[in-house]
C-alpha cells in the first residue's frame, strides 16, 4: 500500500471535523503530494489562519522557483464561484518549517492561481528556488497519481503544528459547503492506534 501526506487547509474554514479535501482543480492538476521521507512538519507552512505546503512539480529541477500550495480561501478572501485568480502580483510572506522543526521565511510576488470553483486551491511562486528550499526543508513533489481506497495518509496541518494518520474511505463525487462545490473529495477516516 502506498503512503500519502495530505495537507490539510480548510481546518480554519468553519469545517469543525477532517472528512474531505478537495484534490482537483481546472488546471488539471490531479493529484496527491507524495511524502518522501517522513511526517514532520518540515515543508509545511503556518499561514496563521491557514496552511501550506512548499511543493514542486515532477518535472522541476532544482534552479527553479519553489511554489507554496494553500487554499483558495487563504489568499485574503472567499472566491466567487465561477472565478479564479491569475498571475495576480503580491507580497507575501510566509512561515515555513524546517528539518529542526524551527520556522523560517519563504516571500512570494506572484500569486499564480486561486479558486474556489471545483476545488479549493492557491499556488504562490516563492522567490526561492527548489534547491535553497531543499537545503533546509523538505519540499513535496506533487504526483499524478492519486490515492485509492484504503490508501493510509498523514493529514498535517501547519496551522495547529500537528498530523492525524487517516485511511481513505472514498473519493466523493461532489462536496458542498455553503455556496461552493468541489469535484472529488476525499473522504477520510481517522485511525486509532
Amino acid at each position: 500500500m502506498k503512503n500519502f501526506l495530505v495537507i490539510i487547509f480548510f481546518l480554519s474554514s468553519g469545517v469543525n471535523s477532517v472528512e474531505a479535501l478537495p484534490i482537483n482543480s481546472n488546471l488539471e492538476l490531479t493529484g496527491s503530494i507524495v511524502d518522501i521521507k517522513n511526517n514532520s512538519l518540515s515543508g509545511i507552512a503556518n499561514l496563521g489562519s491557514c496552511s501550506g505546503s512548499v511543493i514542486q512539480f515532477i518535472d522541476q529541477v532544482d534552479t527553479e522557483k519553489a511554489y507554496l500550495m494553500t487554499n483558495g480561501h487563504c489568499v485574503g478572501r472567499f472566491q466567487p464561484m465561477g472565478t479564479a485568480v491569475f498571475n495576480k502580483a503580491t507580497n507575501r510572506s510566509f512561515r515555513v518549517y524546517n528539518n529542526k522543526g524551527r520556522v523560517f521565511q519563504v516571500n512570494s510576488k506572484l500569486l499564480l492561481y486561486a479558486t474556489m470553483t471545483g476545488t479549493d486551491v492557491a499556488f504562490y511562486e516563492l522567490e526561492q528556488t527548489l534547491g535553497e528550499i531543499k537545503r533546509v526543508a523538505r519540499v513535496f513533489v506533487v504526483d499524478n497519481i492519486p490515492p485509492v481506497t484504503g490508501d493510509q495518509l498523514t493529514v498535517t496541518s501547519g496551522k495547529w503544528g500537528t498530523s492525524w494518520t487517516c485511511k481513505l474511505e472514498e473519493t466523493l463525487f461532489q462536496l458542498r459547503e455553503s455556496k461552493w462545490t468541489w469535484d472529488e473529495s476525499l473522504a477520510l477516516a481517522a485511525i486509532i492506534v
